[in-house]
């Protein structure tokens, strides 16, 4: 089974029909909320920093979300000059750390706001085709999107 199968699978085991109890007059006959896929919403970004012009390299700290590499770790952890790999991570974009924590069990994900840098591709980052996304920026702080990655993963699609 592929692993989009699986993940197909997954979201299927979790399809509610999602209405709010409370909601805002103008909302009231809005109907159920949709389900959307992530991929439909937004795009993995892949472009990798190729011709090494950009040096600034970036990591996402569980607690304090996307910073610059060397201010969180008082040092340069990649070495310049070999950045060929690493994706460029524009401001706006999200990023997905797989590293999980106590402060994030299954890996945070947060919203580049300091600039455009790169990051290590064992770093998943992507873009919303919607620009106003703010919302996903506190739902990534909430825990309701946990459940879903720890079914997934538990099934290799991570």
């Amino acid at each position: 089974m592929s692993s989009k199968q699986q993940a197909s699978d997954v979201m299927e085991e979790n399809t509610q029909v999602l209405v709010p109890k409370l909601r805002f007059p103008e909302f009231r006959e809005a109907g159920k909320w949709k389900f959307i896929p992530l991929n439909r919403l937004a795009i993995r970004a892949k472009q990798k920093n190729r011709d090494q012009k950009i040096d600034r390299v970036l990591t996402n700290s569980a607690e304090f979300g996307v910073v610059d590499q060397r201010d969180f770790f008082d040092k340069d952890i990649a070495t310049q000059g070999r950045l060929e790999g690493y994706v460029v991570v524009e401001l706006g974009s999200y990023v997905y750390n797989p590293r999980v924590s106590s402060i994030a069990p299954v890996g945070p994900i947060s919203k580049n706001k300091i600039g455009t840098g790169v990051m290590s591709p064992l770093y998943t980052v992507f873009k919303f085709k919607d620009n106003t996304n703010d919302f996903y920026e506190h739902f990534f702080k909430t825990t309701g999107w946990h459940n879903y990655m720890r079914k997934a993963s538990s099934k290799g699609a991570r």
